[in-house]
């Protein structure tokens, strides 16, 4: 593509999803420095060697999260222990059954940084090393049948503090200032965490080199599996949390016994866990909304809240000047409609807005015309944030300034338009599953929105997960700023619900008659 096409193009997708004032400096750079990185990106390759380099860049808290249900926390530090232990074991389980059915996404491996990025890296015997969490410290344990019981006697040691009991070689203590990450694929917490920074659960297990990719515990009311994006998309992480949680239920009377054992006979409390350093507080709000329609309804009522939401300080005047709703991303699964395979692979990520007119939005038959043009363009690498991706990860720079372009760590800053712009209010992710794979409900799937909120830019932004089940659709809303505490969040969730009656309404109405006028609103 010559180079005047290719600057119509990027003109073009911007004004798609925002209205541009040329008259700030701050868009002609981000507009040079993008086609510099486009042209840098020509010189061949891979067509998607980005994603391994965008996810190794963004390795910081902000690539945590976490799916979970409902659960009973345990009833004391026995309780605790046992079902650590048992969940220890289901999660070996679960990582030996699926790895290698993930394309791009191999589970047993363990997270090293390695010149600032973090890289899954391969470490001997993690289908048998577990990482535990407590409140004095963190342990490796080689967990097999035969050693549950020593472990779960050693970890009541460990709780009451006599670390001379231990033993012989059951726990092993993680060094966190050591410089080889700790070699264990999964870390289960002895103890309850905070809902609020749940997310991070396997970085309380790491050293100063890294660590488990998975993790295990209680964050009343939940029963939670964190991950970090690095090793696995939303399709992986709900599989994977299906598998463990499926595997965690039995009788754990030999495990109590072996931990009261431990413990010296003591009842103690469970207790609680700190979170780990740079921990990063997410809201949670959760529910079952049954039926929800099809991507085109659900994403664009999530315009529309969004739009409620982030502009609720703006009078009708104000509104009437805008032609965009605030920008989302969007995670797209790659590859043809017709592969049944397609959602396990890496998702690509879109940029979205709806178009306004007078403070109202486009009506949805114009929103749905746009967007299949849209979904093409984005799986062929050919919308901005993948091309941004791209050009970054092929651009003969040096390595600091590459992570940099690629981090999507992003603070809203006052007058540096673009930044705003390109992370969004928000995410919105749609998740469906193969026949026979669909988790059961409800399941929560929390992430953190890639837009921060700071002193400057206080409103923040949210992330809408829809998990879709055999017979519903489990809806979590999670952000920071506006939507930062659990009301913030159920709050923007139930504006999301009432967007998606008033667009599925509208819908079953122009079916019922003719001719079809559009929905519109404001």
């Amino acid at each position: 593509m010559a180079i005047v096409d290719r600057w119509r193009a990027l003109i073009g997708q911007l004004e798609e999803v925002t209205d541009v004032d040329w008259r700030d400096p701050t868009w002609w750079g981000f507009a040079g420095g993008a086609m510099v990185l486009d042209a840098l990106a020509g010189r061949g390759g891979d067509a998607h060697p980005h994603q391994h380099l965008y996810l190794g860049a963004n390795g910081g808290p902000r690539s945590d999260n976490y799916m979970g249900r409902d659960a009973r926390a345990p009833v004391d530090a026995a309780d605790a222990i046992a079902v650590a232990v048992i969940r220890a074991r289901a999660a070996l389980a679960a990582i030996r059954d699926l790895d290698g059915t993930l394309p791009e996404q191999p589970l047993d491996r363990v997270l090293a940084w390695e010149r600032g990025w973090l890289r899954p890296r391969r470490a001997g015997q993690t289908e048998r090393v577990v990482a535990f969490a407590t409140p004095r410290g963190a342990f490796v344990a080689d967990l097999s049948p035969d050693t549950e019981a020593a472990v779960a006697t050693a970890l009541g040691v460990v709780l009451v503090g006599r670390d001379e009991q231990m033993p012989p070689v059951a726990l092993r203590r993680i060094d966190p200032r050591a410089a080889d990450p700790t070699t264990a694929a999964v870390a289960v917490g002895v103890g309850l965490h905070g809902l609020h920074l749940v997310q991070h659960l396997h970085r309380t297990t790491w050293t100063r080199g890294g660590g488990p990719w998975l993790g295990v515990g209680d964050a009343p009311p939940l029963e939670a599996v964190t991950t970090c994006h690095v090793i696995v998309d939303g399709y992986g992480h709900a599989r994977v949390t299906s598998e463990i949680l499926a595997r965690v239920g039995g009788d754990r009377g030999r495990l109590i016994a072996a931990a009261r054992l431990g413990l010296g006979g003591a009842t103690l409390p469970v207790p609680k866990l700190a979170a780990p350093a740079g921990a990063e507080p997410l809201s949670f709000a959760g529910r079952d909304v049954g039926e929800v329609g099809g991507f085109v309804e659900q994403s664009y009522a999530y315009g529309r809240a969004i739009e409620r939401t982030f502009r609720a300080h703006w009078s009708a005047t104000e509104r009437r000047t805008v032609h965009r709703s605030p920008t989302f991303q969007v995670p797209i699964a790659p590859g043809a409609r017709t592969d049944r395979e397609r959602r396990k692979h890496r998702v690509v990520h879109g940029l979205l807005a709806l178009a306004m007119r007078d403070g109202g939005f486009e009506s949805l038959d114009e929103f749905r015309a746009r967007l299949r043009p849209f979904l093409e363009r984005e799986l062929e690498a050919g919308g901005i944030l993948p091309r941004l991706s791209l050009g970054a990860a092929r651009a003969p720079l040096p390595m600091a300034l590459r992570r940099r372009l690629l981090q999507s760590r992003t603070r809203a800053r006052r007058g540096i338009a673009p930044f705003e712009v390109l992370a969004g209010r928000g995410r919105f992710s749609s998740m469906k599953f193969a026949a026979g794979e669909q988790p059961p409900a409800p399941l929560y799937a929390v992430s953190s929105p890639t837009l921060l909120a700071t002193p400057e830019d206080p409103l923040g932004a949210v992330v809408l997960s829809l998990i879709h089940h055999a017979d519903g659709v489990t809806a979590t809303a999670a952000g920071t700023g506006v939507v930062g505490s659990n009301e913030g969040a159920a709050a923007f969730l139930d504006t999301w619900c009432e967007e998606l009656d008033i667009v599925r309404a509208h819908g079953r109405r122009e079916r019922s008659s003719t001719p079809a006028s559009g929905l519109r609103g404001d």
